[in-house]
């Protein structure tokens, strides 16, 4: 039989025998549920601090998330109890900021020391990563910005127990011991191979890629004053009318003395409809840089034979499309559609096992699997989520481990991989031509001082002897 203390805020309580669910997930949000009987009413709220021990060892820590009260008698009350782990705290906090040229552990430490610790987050296993040439936060979580950083970096991220954020690669942490048999439950293990993500032919619709300078012209026709350019305008571009200079503003915001007017994205520059249009035969010029979108498609052919071979008949072709809009040249596209390939284009395999003996398993672990009797030869997995549940007073496990991608929600976490060849950039929730607007709070003292000027006016008393005159005005 096992020991439990769970705590919630300043309560010391027991939770109800084999209602105990947890589920640990890595790079996601891990849950748990119990259910506490009470006599008495525990006024529980919203956002209270749980704390669950098993054998003196933390199974749970977290907070009270939607409790429920029923009464199933006349004095007795049940609370339904689902809890959430630490995880969920960058969900709640909004970040709004900009970075250029950092790596991407300084732009996650620097999450942790101005958002984060504020509710107790502190760094945690944190290597250096990959270089960022820009990233923009609009006003989107913190939970959201960490992801995207993770996607773009090879890495995943977990808040542990004693909230501390870890960040970094699939092998920065090991199991303590390699797994060599599954006997304890053998009734219960199991072994599969799927991926419903499978592809071997993958397109990539990426944003939109800067060209190189560009120079168009145009003859005048005593005419004209709009003209159209080869690709959308991305920066302020500069024009001359036969070799002479002229004005160029943003249509609608610039000068509106301006010889010519632009917008970004636009396809037109246009003449202020106040000046004379362009002589006959005059050349009008325009240096500037455009816009197109990247669309690019990686195959893997060696795949593709085989998958045909399997099949007996057909191409063997598996095409998917993929959609990042941060992804703003054509070599990073090709890494990414290189990475998803390097992934899915491949069987996956995962191993599920229960366990009430093997003790140190964490999601977020690598571990080796060695049981060449069930097909596993010496094959490094990762653990991406362990299910504990209380059975008769009994703590089990369930582990899952995977190689390469599967079926299961943690392909998710499998196409995310890619090694970008180019310095990374992105915008999240703020546009290419968009200019975020940061808030900033101030606080400040102030002495007010008023003076106020009294002046009284008494109104005359009624009598016999006041007689109405010119000067005299009724109150």
């Amino acid at each position: 039989m096992t020991t439990s203390v769970l705590t919630i805020g300043a309560r010391t309580l027991d939770y109800v025998g084999g209602s105990l669910r947890i589920k640990h997930s890595y790079d996601r949000r891990c849950t748990a549920s119990l259910a506490v009987e009470s006599a008495t009413d525990l006024d529980f709220s919203e956002g209270e601090s749980v704390d669950l021990k098993i054998d003196g060892a933390t199974a749970f820590a977290g907070l009270l998330f939607k409790p429920v009260e029923t009464w199933p008698g006349a004095q007795n009350r049940i609370y339904k109890l689902d809890l959430v782990c630490f995880h969920h705290l960058p969900q709640q906090r909004i970040v709004s900021k900009s970075y250029q040229n950092d790596t991407v552990d300084v732009i996650v430490k620097d999450l942790i020391t101005n958002i984060l610790a504020s509710d107790g987050i502190t760094e945690g296993s944190i290597p250096v990563g990959v270089n960022v040439r820009e990233a923009v936060f609009a006003y989107i979580s913190v939970s959201r910005a960490l992801d995207k950083l993770a996607e773009v970096s090879d890495s995943h991220w977990h808040i542990n127990d004693d909230k501390e954020l870890n960040f970094g690669p699939m092998d920065l942490f090991t199991a303590p011991f390699d797994l060599t048999d599954i006997d304890e439950f053998a009734g219960k293990a199991e072994s599969k191979i799927g991926n419903r993500d499978y592809r071997n032919k993958q397109f990539i619709r990426g944003g939109k890629s800067e060209t190189v300078t560009r120079v168009e012209t145009w003859l005048g026709d005593d005419e004209q004053q709009t003209f159209v350019t080869g690709f959308p305008i991305s920066t302020e571009p500069s024009i001359e009318i036969d070799g002479v200079p002229g004005t160029i503003d943003l249509r609608g915001l610039g000068d509106p003395n301006s010889d010519w007017f632009w917008a970004a994205g636009s396809t037109e520059i246009s003449q202020n409809t106040a000046d004379t249009p362009v002589g006959d035969g005059l050349t009008i010029e325009l240096t500037y840089i455009g816009l197109f979108d990247i669309v690019v498609v990686s195959s893997d052919f060696q795949e593709i034979a085989r998958r045909g071979a399997i099949q007996g008949f057909g191409s063997g072709i598996v095409e998917h499309v993929a959609t990042d809009t941060t992804l703003k040249t054509a070599s990073v596209a090709f890494q990414y559609a290189a990475g998803k390939l390097g992934k899915f284009a491949v069987e996956g395999r995962s191993l599920r096992w229960e366990t009430e003996l093997q003790t140190g398993l964490v999601a977020g672990q690598q571990i080796v699997v060695d049981i060449p009797t069930r097909g596993f030869d010496a094959l490094t997995m990762f653990i991406p989520e362990i299910e504990v549940s209380d059975r008769g007073g009994r703590v089990i496990q369930t582990v899952r481990a995977i190689e390469g991608p599967d079926d299961g929600d943690w392909a998710l976490w499998w196409g995310r991989r890619l090694s970008p060849a180019d310095t990374i950039a992105f915008r999240e929730n703020i546009g290419q031509n968009e200019t975020l607007i940061i808030l900033a709070s101030f606080e400040a003292d102030w002495e007010w001082e008023e003076a106020v000027s009294t002046i009284t006016h008494a109104c005359p008393i009624p009598a016999t002897s006041l007689n109405p005159v010119v000067t005299l005005n009724p109150c």
